[in-house]
């Protein structure tokens, strides 16, 4: 049976995010793994919309700013970006007051309106999709999503924060013409299938629970989730909330498809207890 990594560090405060990050690196075979010299990193943050970040509705910008500092250590090149539905992702990083840091660091923010289109066949379906120009040309991608309810899909992690892809004008499209949840997982999980992140980094340290993923609560879990297969992340994730994955579709029809672990037994947890949050 085969096993998936995943890392699980508990941190109280997010001044500690860098060194959480490098912790739970280590435990996967140290960021030196994972970084290169001139490499093309595309940063996938959940950037909803412009808010606070005490409202738990985005990527913390402190997980954000640890995770380029670990990046450019190794000389690899950042892009980072998203497609807020009503917004833009420059808005969402201004109201996270990062557009000084990402100026100095050199950082571009990629524009979701510069897309192209992509085609692919899974199983007997050839799939189409408009996405971001980053997405397609990059040499590694992080998922850096934050841990949520969802009002439709039940909940929003490593996978489902891969629709930040496609262009923000599209989402509202796609969700008129797939009403349907499972109709609407198949095409998240399609997405997941054809941009597979390298690394999937859920921020778990404040979620959201309630009316998210822009209008719940705050709700402390004091976990960071770092893995290699976001799948793993997610499920271990939902462990943590005791949500069962069956009731999730995107991680229901992911698991159908062995795109990661198909139980929580397959996963190898590494750093602190799952039982401790």
């Amino acid at each position: 049976m085969p096993n998936f990594k995943v890392a699980i560090i508990k941190t109280t405060n997010y001044s500690e995010s860098e060194k959480s990050l490098l912790r739970a690196f280590d435990l996967l075979g140290g960021a030196q793994k994972f970084f290169k010299p001139t490499q093309r990193v595309l940063l996938k943050p959940n950037l909803l919309r412009p808010a606070a970040p005490e409202t738990a509705a985005t990527t913390h910008p402190e997980i954000i700013k640890a995770l380029i500092n670990i990046i450019k250590s190794f000389n690899a090149n950042v892009i980072i970006g998203d497609s807020p539905g009503s917004s833009s992702a420059e808005t969402v990083l201004k109201k996270l007051d990062l557009l000084d840091f990402l100026k100095k660091n050199n950082i571009k923010i990629y524009d979701a309106f510069d897309s192209v289109d992509i085609s692919k066949k899974i199983a007997d379906r050839q799939i189409k999709f408009k996405v971001s120009r980053a997405a397609v040309e990059t040499d590694f991608i992080i998922s850096a999503a934050k841990l949520k309810t969802h009002g439709q899909m039940i909940y929003t992690g490593a996978i489902k924060n891969l629709f930040g892809l496609v262009p923000g004008a599209l989402k509202p499209e796609l969700h008129f013409k797939l009403p349907d949840n499972q109709k609407f997982a198949q095409m998240i999980v399609d997405l997941f299938e054809i941009f597979t992140p390298n690394l999937a980094i859920i921020d778990a340290i404040v979620a959201m629970e309630g009316n998210g993923p822009g209008s719940g609560n705050p709700k402390k879990l004091n976990a960071l989730i770092v893995s290699e297969n976001a799948l793993a992340a997610d499920i271990c994730a939902l462990k943590i909330i005791d949500q069962p994955l069956n009731e999730v579709p995107i991680i229901n029809q992911a698991i159908q498809r062995k795109l990661g672990p198909t139980v929580f037994e397959e996963i190898d947890l590494l750093g602190d207890s799952i039982d401790t949050f």
